[in-house]
């Protein structure tokens, strides 16, 4: 029976059997089952090396052998589709066009519901459609049966179109008693065969749902009543449903929630935004309807519950205490959110990490139509083309360098995807899904640099916490750190935050308020997502990360409550330095690697990098070397710690050992930890530098004055005499141009300075000329210039004696005051290049410059040049932290940021 074969078909039913009268024939139906492919296979994984990732285009994926950023093949957003012939398919004889949808005619089934459905097919522009419906079913139904095995006849020449048997029983229970029905069923609607037609009609099903009149929810043959020849009676569910734990399904026209959101149908990821994003819902149990709408999720949560119950605190139901929590969202259009008014990506996950699918890619693709469509996140349309492999690789990889959401690593696959895919992302294939938890830190960051403000709800009881634990208003938005680092350990953190989201944005309407003008780049730190590339062929990360220490011994698990907070999972191990038995790493972690059966000391290295710069918190990688060399920047991921300690052998005078106390310190532990309170970067301290610099104190201003007319007569400025102090930095570390030379230069000619030898100690001499050659030193309500010159400068001569002729008889002041007041005669004064030195160490520019050291030694940028610039963001990436020397010397750290590969 098809158009090749007979022009006009007449069709009788004679049971289940479809007769044509014109051709004479009938489908040979086990022919058809035994021959028909459901669906185009999925693509196996690709080979380890041959990913060939594109997927999505936000991701920056790079060419390994080309080392630059690959070409994207996908669009950010969606092309058009063509209404052209795709496969040979009697049912579906075009594509459908982006613009385009399908819908099914279903007519009545007479009185008799006959065991045979015919539909007919209908497209219609997305913007000019009649009123539909949708359906909502699982493919399997309840027994998970998804064998194509009913008949289906579709338009006028009755072409066979196999489903599933809860998909047929769906179609024949949505027969109507008359007239006729449009419906929009996947299975039909969509021509599962063509790629292309199913990715772009996938991709648009939230409009679907959205734009329908109502989405009919089939739960299964074993639960809906036939209705033979009658209509049901219609209840509104929150009035006619029994929230109890305990019954029977249905009971008294009521029906059990509780039992109801235990059936297979509510734990599939499909039927998710189909009852979300739809308007309003129809569910058939038994004989009776029920219906929802966007007011029912709110009224159960208010319905009175079980007395009997104690385990519900609540006066409703508690939607984390059923088979399917994402419930609380039907009919809602979206995820109602508890931090923020949009469908963050995470929030949907975690919502739907019960729910199931038969194809694991539509863990990603069932859920594309809850994403905010203005969100980072649209790029992540469904795409059949791809192995399963190719999509999970591509989210993780936009979750962790397009989001950010950094904290996916704790739940990276480690050791267990070595040679397979990459290690830094999750296994999928696991049913617990820790990545889907947000964390505080970046909830702040998101709320700073968007500006977006939580949801209400907690202003009472924040308000109560907040007046037991600070009794202040915060006006500083340096204390707002500290605070929020207490806020991700405290019982509920919510409210906590909101409140200091409010005050934060409060303040930062002040314009003119100086303490906030910077604020906000301070808090939201580095971008770390602009650092990162991921190759197209093998999925490896490159970043920047800091470089701790190679592991000098093999790892030992210890008992370590204080740091496993009691968390099952957590597990403590020590690792020994190898130049004292009593120094020691902790590493805490809640992978559930056996790290003392796996570290291999020399090759096992700790990283770490910064996940929010203000609040100075960090993620600590573990990670195994690849290859002999020691210059190597390729590693594989072995876990994330969330905690690392470094336990040395103190003294009293540490400073960052004491406490409050100030010498009584016996009773602290001494444990060190890389922590928000000891690690800055060079963007901090370079502007730090530069502030204290260039907005001194009135005393430091005139001990600058000071030291300048001591050291360097005649110059009229502090920045000329810099170099000087960069000179005395150069020593340190034997580069060039040293002290003296610089010093030199500085001076100028005007006093004829030079570098003299005398009994084994070095001078620098400078020529007065008559009248003190117009030179007049400042003088301070502290201090005397002149005076203050003996400090350096104790020996003079007269220019016509002998070199061997230095008077320390006549003081300074009174030689000073006899040349300005004769023109007849010139003096040399001398100073020992020693006491320069040590005058000038002491000094308060030669201090705050010195503090830019550490970044000479990452970047090989002298200290003055970094002063004379602005600071750069990728200052943000060279650590500073203030650790114990013998912590530095005894575990070899290393502290630079280098650019590593993760395999």
């Amino acid at each position: 029976m098809s158009s090749e074969s007979c022009f006009s078909p007449d069709i009788t039913i004679e049971g289940e059997v479809v007769r044509c009268n014109t051709c004479n024939s009938t489908p040979d139906l086990q022919s058809i089952t035994s021959n028909h492919a459901a669906f185009p296979p999925v693509p196996p994984d690709e080979p380890y090396g041959q990913f060939n990732l594109r997927w999505p285009s936000t991701v920056p994926w790079v060419d390994s052998d080309l080392s630059t950023k690959k070409e994207q093949s996908l669009p950010t957003t969606e092309q058009p589709i063509t209404s052209t012939a795709s496969s040979v398919s009697p049912v579906y004889p075009t594509r459908l066009g982006s613009a385009e949808f399908r819908l099914v005619c279903l007519s009545e089934g007479g009185a008799d519901r006959s065991p045979v459905i015919h539909v007919d097919l209908e497209v219609y522009d997305d913007d000019q459609c009649p009123e539909y419906e949708t359906v909502s079913y699982t493919w399997g139904g309840e027994d998970d049966d998804s064998s194509l095995c009913r008949p289906l006849y579709v338009g006028p020449y009755w072409d066979v179109l196999l489903q599933t048997k809860n998909c047929w029983d769906m179609l024949r229970f949505l027969r109507p008693l008359r007239g006729f029905r449009l419906v929009w069923v996947d299975a039909v609607c969509i021509n599962q065969a063509d790629t292309q037609e199913r990715n772009s009609q996938v991709a648009k099903m939230a409009h679907i749902y959205e734009k329908c009149r109502r989405v009919v929810a089939y739960l299964g043959s074993d639960i809906v009543a036939p209705n033979l020849g009658k209509y049901p009676p219609r209840r509104l569910l929150h009035e006619a449903c029994d929230i109890s734990r305990h019954g029977p399904l249905l009971k008294d026209d009521k029906v059990n929630l509780y039992r109801l959101l235990e059936r297979k149908y509510f734990s599939r990821l499909w039927v998710v935004q189909e009852l979300v994003l739809s308007p309003q819902i129809s569910i058939q149990v038994g004989e009776l309807e029920f219906l929802i709408d966007a007011t029912t999720a709110k009224a159960l949560e208010r319905s009175r519950t079980d007395p009997d119950d104690v385990l519900l605190k609540t006066d409703g139901v508690r939607w984390a205490g059923t088979a399917a929590p994402w419930v609380e969202h039907v009919a809602q259009r979206g995820f109602r959110s508890t931090w923020f008014n949009d469908r963050d990506l995470l929030d949907i996950f975690k919502a739907t990490t019960k729910s199931k699918s038969q194809d694991r890619r539509d863990a990603v693709f069932a859920v594309y139509g809850l994403i905010e469509k203005n969100s980072k996140s649209v790029v992540l349309a469904p795409d059949y083309s791809l192995s399963i492999l190719h999509v999970f690789i591509g989210l993780f990889a936009h979750i962790l360098v397009t989001l950010e959401h950094t904290h996916i690593l704790f739940d990276a696959s480690g050791m267990s995807a070595w040679g397979s895919f990459p290690s830094w992302m999750p296994d999928w294939r696991r049913d617990e899904k820790r990545w889907t938890e947000k964390t505080h830190g970046n909830l702040f960051k998101q709320v700073v640099s968007e500006g977006r403000l939580p949801l209400d709800g907690y202003t009472e009881r924040l308000n109560k916490w907040c007046l037991a634990k600070h009794e202040e208003q915060v006006e500083d938005p340096k204390s707002f750190a500290p605070r929020l680092y207490e806020v991700s350990n405290a019982p509920d953190p919510g409210p906590i935050l909101e409140n200091f989201v409010e005050q934060l944005m409060e303040l930062w309407e002040k314009p003119h308020d100086s303490k906030w003008s910077n604020f906000k780049d301070e808090m939201c730190g580095h971008d770390w997502g602009k650092s990162v590339t991921i190759d197209a062929s093998t999925g490896a990360l490159t970043s920047n990360l800091v470089h701790v220490c190679a592991l000098a011994a093999p790892a030992r698990k210890i008992d370590a409550p204080s740091l496993q907070k009691n968390d099952a999972r957590s597990e403590t191990f020590e690792v020994v330095a190898d130049k004292d038995e009593h120094a020691r790493i902790l590493l805490h972690t809640t992978s559930g690697v056996p790290l003392d059966q796996v570290i291999i000391p020399g090759q096992d290295h700790l990283f770490f990098f910064p996940i929010n710069l203000a609040m100075k918190s960090f993620h600590y990688l573990l990670m195994r070397k690849e290859g002999n060399s020691s210059d190597s920047s390729t590693f594989k991921l072995i876990c994330l710690c969330t905690n690392v300690v470094f336990q040395v052998p103190v003294s009293k005078g540490d400073s960052w050992y004491k406490n409050k106390n100030g010498d009584k310190d016996s009773n602290i532990d001494p444990l060190f930890a890389i922590s928000r309170s000891n690690t800055q970067t060079l963007f901090d301290v370079l502007k730090s530098v530069k502030t204290k610099l260039t907005h001194e104190t009135e005393q430091d201003e005139e001990e600058g004055a000071f030291r300048l007319n001591v050291v360097f007569p005649g110059v009229e400025s502090e920045d000329h005499a810099m170099p000087a102090i960069q000179g005395l930095l150069n020593d340190v570390r034997k580069s060039l141009p040293g002290f003296l030379d610089s010093y030199i230069e500085c001076l100028g000619t005007k006093f004829q300075p030079s570098v003299q030898i005398n009994e084994g100690k070095d001078y620098v001499e400078l020529r007065i000329p008559p009248g003190a050659g117009g030179w007049t030193p400042v003088t301070g309500p502290n201090f005397d210039a002149e005076e203050s010159m003996g400090l350096i400068y104790k020996e003079w001569r007269h220019e016509g004696d002998d070199d061997t002729s230095w008077s320390t008889d006549e003081d300074i002041v009174s030689m000073f005051s006899r040349i300005r007041d004769t023109s007849r005669e010139a003096v040399f004064i001398r100073a020992p290049v020693r006491d320069l030195d040590d005058f000038l160490w002491d000094s308060y520019r030669c201090r705050q410059l010195a503090r830019l050291t550490r970044g000479f030694k990452l970047t090989s940028e002298d200290e003055l040049s970094m002063f004379r610039r602005e600071p750069r963001e990728e200052d943000r990436m060279v650590p500073y932290p203030d650790w114990p020397k013998r912590l530095l010397n005894l575990f070899e750290i290393d502290g630079r940021t280098k650019k590593v590969t993760i395999l």
